[in-house]
């Protein structure tokens, strides 16, 4: 109700499935995201890039800052 709406929702239909199948691991899920490609993305920023996607609505570069432990844990709370 708050945002807009998921710009990939094959990919959390996929995301979804598997952490059932998988016994709900959330350790499994949270390795599987953190080593992903997407995941590990450089946030540096070329020209190509910032004329495909200027908002990073498409994940074409990784994020800018990461996040700190705290809201890390807060995210997942």
């Amino acid at each position: 109700m708050q945002g807009s709406r998921p710009t990939h929702t094959e990919l959390l239909d996929w995301l979804a499935v598997n952490f059932m199948e998988s016994g709900w691991d959330v350790k499994r899920l949270m390795k599987m995201i953190a080593m992903s490609a997407t995941f590990r993305r450089s946030s540096n920023v070329s020209e190509i890039l910032l004329k495909i996607d200027p908002d990073n609505r498409l994940y074409a570069r990784g994020p800018r800052t990461r996040m700190s432990a705290e809201q890390v844990r807060a995210t997942m709370l």
